[in-house]
């Protein structure tokens, strides 16, 4: 019985085998923390996509109201800052710029130039 053993072969993995799979599960592994860090930081394009559709939102809203003043505003867990300037080059031309900051990181700014016709 003892002989029937000793005649055997034993099957083993070469050196050569686990390199090839330790090189594959790295790449794997790599491929996968890129993709992982990709998604972490585009994880802020929601939020800046809010700022932009709200900040052109309080622009029209300026426009229509014809409120051409300088204003803060708190909207969705966003800061607004929104000023208002006579431009150089016309009477009653204005610059508009709306800055949008979350956690005093500057996500948006809306700059224009608007016309006050009533002037």
């Amino acid at each position: 019985m003892v002989r029937l053993i000793l005649n055997k072969k034993l099957k083993a993995v070469s050196i050569i085998e686990s390199l090839v799979a330790l090189v594959i599960l790295s790449i794997t592994f790599g491929v996968g923390m890129m993709v992982y860090f990709n998604v972490l930081t585009n994880s802020a394009i929601p939020v800046r996509i809010k700022a932009i559709i709200i900040a052109e939102k309080v622009a029209h809203q300026t426009k229509v109201d014809k409120r051409y003043l300088n204003e803060r505003l708190n909207i969705q867990n966003l800061h607004f800052n929104k000023t208002v300037k006579k431009y150089n080059y016309g009477e009653s031309i204005y610059w508009l710029n709306i800055e949008v900051y979350q956690n005093k990181k500057l996500l948006y700014n809306y700059k224009e130039l608007i016309t006050n016709s009533e002037e």
